[in-house]
């Protein structure tokens, strides 16, 4: 309960004023749950200067959690906050509301945590590019070389193949593909789900990637160290069936 008022608490920091003069997304700066802890909140669309405004406020947060409620925006600009998110491991929360889409849900992945509500609006689609078609009239068109960037960059993060290609997979006039809590798992994406008065983490939650690890470092433990530390093997054996199960 305490992490959900203090986010509460922070979008009534707001202002007028404050909102306008930080352009086209809103981004403010807010106080966090703990000494030396911060909020950075973003919402509305992620347009250009929009990642120099959020590096002004990353330089004042050592320590903070990012939350983000957008339908996206420019590629490019979506990455290079998702980028300076990741490397100075930000945790990331998308909560009840507009949701987090597009390249938003880029920025939220980059994460170094990743927390969102139960009800949460995740959504991901490939980038695109707006052109006119040979009528005049405006169309739509896959941009292969935003979509190579952002492979990349959710390689670099570390997702699984199977993650990378779900975000990019809908195309412009495809629905977009919505990430839940359960399809997070299923990619072997980490989320912890936020509650109002609780928090169901990580660990609660295996994916298939951390699954296949453990079972993994079990099979080198009766391979190669089993008669060294004089483990019984048929014990290491039974917890990684326990794993599986």
């Amino acid at each position: 309960m305490r992490f959900f008022c203090v986010f509460m608490l922070a979008l009534s920091l707001f202002t007028v004023g404050q909102l306008r003069a930080l352009g086209a997304a809103e981004i403010e700066l807010a106080p966090g749950l703990r000494d030396g802890h911060k909020a950075i909140i973003i919402r509305g669309p992620i347009e250009e200067g929009d990642d120099d405004r959020f590096f002004v406020l990353a330089e004042q947060a050592p320590r903070a959690t990012v939350f983000l409620e957008s339908p996206g925006g420019l590629v490019t600009t979506g990455l290079s906050i998702g980028a300076e998110i990741a490397i100075r491991g930000y945790t990331t929360l998308v909560l009840d509301g507009a949701g987090c889409h597009s390249i938003c849900a880029i920025m939220w992945v980059a994460g170094k945590r990743r927390y969102m509500s139960s009800a949460a609006k995740v959504s991901v689609h490939a980038a695109y590019r707006m052109r006119n078609e040979a009528t005049g009239a405006p169309g739509a068109s896959e941009s292969g070389v935003a979509n190579a960037q952002i492979g990349a960059f959710l390689n670099e993060i570390g997702l699984s193949y199977e993650a990378i290609r779900y975000f990019t997979f809908a195309g412009p006039s495809d629905d977009l593909l919505e990430i839940t809590p359960d399809i997070a798992q299923a990619l072997s994406i980490d989320v912890a789900i936020q509650y109002a008065d609780r928090v169901t983490p990580i660990s609660a939650r295996p994916t298939p990637r951390r699954i296949t690890r453990q079972v993994a470092q079990y099979a080198a433990l009766v391979t190669h160290c089993a008669s060294l530390l004089g483990v019984d093997e048929g014990l290491l054996k039974e917890q990684s069936r326990l794993v599986l199960r």
